[in-house]
């Protein structure tokens, strides 16, 4: 049974979108974006390509703090680059992506690395 919840297919939330559940234990974070959302800065593909609007669940951590991280996904995939993972972001310029991507219909461990530009490998 979730204690937090939010989203409503009848409702709109703007760049917020989608719908996220947390479960009663904080074990468990159950989330279902809408598409078309991403996290991609000015790579070389015309036309350019910037998105800044990928759900996150996030966490200010501060800088001199060492933190851990151990994640299970399961990521249920209907089309290309659906994707579920852990970032790690400084701004919107600086950042890293990583986690499982449906690419050619076979998921993936993929990793984003960007510094003003983005640069993707699987």
């Amino acid at each position: 049974m979730p204690i937090q919840s939010k989203g409503d297919e009848e409702e709109d939330f703007g760049e917020n979108s989608g719908r996220w559940e947390i479960f009663e234990d904080g074990q468990k974070l159950s989330l279902r974006p809408d598409g078309k959302r991403d996290f991609w800065r000015n790579t070389f593909y015309k036309p350019l390509l910037v998105k800044d609007d990928g759900p996150c669940f996030l966490r200010k951590v501060p800088a001199n703090m060492e933190l851990t991280m151990e994640v299970f996904f399961t990521i249920t995939p209907f089309r290309q680059f659906d994707q579920a993972g852990l970032m790690v972001r400084f701004d919107e310029e600086h950042w890293l992506k990583t986690g499982i991507e449906v690419v050619d219909g076979i998921p993936r461990l993929s990793c984003v690395v960007t510094n003003k530009y983005s640069d993707w490998s699987t």
